[in-house]
């Protein structure tokens, strides 16, 4: 239950110094996210902060935390909850998290149907609509952040899972 409670920002912190020290960072992730998938030890807590991991770099390093996370935990049936992770990443303190969720959210919308994403901005559920004003919303809030900030981003590695400024 402790590690599912802090999965999620151990896992966000390890990913910037994944550049420069793949050697200590992937057997850390792999031993948090492979190893009791592997050995069929993950409760239904850890599980679900499993499945909240949607900024996985697509870093060769990391290919068996990756492929574990999308096969076992991942909870991309439709649009909507893959956007919605998206906006928690955007809603972040941390200003790497917040560049890999908009790395994700690009990534969600280019490969989106047209009519899907079409469809989830003009339908009239509130809850549709409430999860568009939110992404707009988180979408200019990075970008006062990043002015505030003089444009430069945490980290400008692309193999890090960020995107360049």
């Amino acid at each position: 239950e402790l590690l599912a409670r802090g999965l999620t920002p151990l896992f966000l912190m390890a990913l910037p110094c994944l550049s420069e020290h793949a050697a200590q960072v992937v057997p850390v992730l792999e031993a948090l996210v492979v190893e009791p998938h592997e050995a069929g030890n993950v409760s239904e807590a850890l599980a679900r902060a499993l499945s909240e991991l949607v900024f996985v770099p697509d870093h060769p390093a990391l290919r068996r935390v990756k492929a574990t996370l999308s096969s076992s935990y991942s909870s991309t049936s439709g649009l909507r909850p893959r956007l919605s992770g998206c906006l928690r990443g955007l809603q972040h303190e941390s200003g790497d998290v917040r560049l890999m969720a908009l790395g994700q959210l690009l990534d969600e919308l280019r490969g989106a149907a047209r009519a899907e994403a079409g469809a989830l901005v003009a339908s009239s559920d509130p809850s549709d609509c409430q999860l568009v004003s939110d992404l707009l919303d988180a979408l200019l809030a990075c970008l006062r952040h990043s002015a505030a900030n003089g444009g430069a981003s945490a980290s400008s590695d692309p193999s890090a899972g960020a995107l360049q400024p």
